[in-house]
C-alpha cells in the first residue's frame, strides 16, 4: 500500500535548508581606529588584520588639524560612536586617559605614521562599551622611532570583568616600513580570543615599554573566526 503524501516523512535535506533560512546571520565584525591628528584618517584597508581594501577607519585625535606650540594639551577624549569597517555605525564607544602627546613615525602606513603618547613614563588608558557579546581578537599598535629620542615601544594589557591578559609587549621594529609587511610582536600584539560579555567595559592599559614612553598608534577588533590578512610572525 503507497503511504499518503500528507504522512511521508519530510525530507532531512529540506528540513536543514529551511532552518539555514531562519537561523539568523552574522556577519563579521570588524573596528578600526587610527590615533593621530586631523579630521579624518588618511587610513583604509588592511593593516594587521582585515576585511576588505577599504576597510573604514575611525580617527580619534585631540588636535585638528595638528597640535599648535605653546597651546595647553589635551589628554583625554571621548569617542562616542565607532564605525565598523563598512562605516555602518556601531554601539561602541572610546575613552581615552592620559595621552597629550601627538608624533608620527615614517613607515609609509598613515595609521601607523601617527601615534598619541603619554607624558612623563606614565600610562595611556582606554576603555570600550558596548560591545556585543562575543568573542573577539584585539590588534594593538604602539612603536615609535628613533627621533632625537630612544625608539619607544609600548606594553599592552587587557582586562575585562575579572579576566586580565597581558602584558604583551611590542619589540624592538626599528625604521620599519609598511612596504616590507606586517609582523605580529613587532609593530602590534594581538589578545586573541578575548571573551566579551554584555555591561561590562573592556579595558586597555598602554604601559612604557623600551624607551620609556607609552605610545599607541592603532586598535583592531575583529570577532573570532574572521578572515585575515597573511602576516609574518616574529619567532
Amino acid at each position: 500500500m503507497k503511504t499518503p503524501a500528507s504522512s511521508r516523512p519530510f525530507p532531512l535535506l529540506l528540513v536543514i535548508l529551511i532552518l539555514l533560512r531562519l537561523a539568523p546571520a552574522h556577519a563579521q565584525v570588524l573596528l578600526n581606529v587610527d590615533f593621530g591628528v586631523g579630521a579624518a584618517s588618511a587610513k583604509s584597508g588592511f593593516a594587521g588584520t582585515g576585511l576588505a581594501t577599504n576597510d573604514f577607519w575611525n580617527l580619534y585625535t585631540h588636535y585638528n588639524p595638528r597640535m599648535v606650540p605653546g597651546r595647553a594639551f589635551v589628554p583625554d577624549g571621548f569617542l562616542a560612536s565607532l564605525k565598523f569597517a563598512d562605516k555602518s555605525e556601531s554601539a561602541v564607544s572610546l575613552a581615552v586617559t592620559n595621552a597629550p602627546g601627538v608624533w608620527g613615525n615614517t613607515s609609509g602606513d598613515p595609521m601607523f605614521d601617527s601615534y598619541i603618547y603619554a607624558h612623563n613614563g606614565s600610562n595611556i588608558s582606554l576603555t570600550l562599551r558596548g560591545l556585543e557579546p562575543g568573542s573577539y581578537h584585539f590588534y594593538l599598535y604602539g612603536h615609535a622611532d628613533k627621533d632625537g629620542n630612544d625608539e619607544c615601544n609600548s606594553a599592552f594589557t587587557l582586562q575585562h570583568g575579572t579576566n586580565k591578559f597581558g602584558p604583551l609587549p611590542v619589540a624592538p621594529a626599528g625604521f620599519w616600513k609598511a612596504a616590507t609587511g606586517w609582523q605580529e610582536g613587532r609593530q602590534f600584539v594581538v589578545f586573541r580570543d578575548v571573551t566579551v560579555v554584555s555591561g561590562q567595559p573592556v579595558l586597555i592599559e598602554v604601559a612604557p615599554g623600551l624607551g620609556s614612553v607609552a605610545v599607541l598608534n592603532g586598535l583592531q577588533i575583529i570577532s573570532r573566526g574572521s578572515n585575515t590578512v597573511k602576516i609574518t610572525r616574529t619567532t
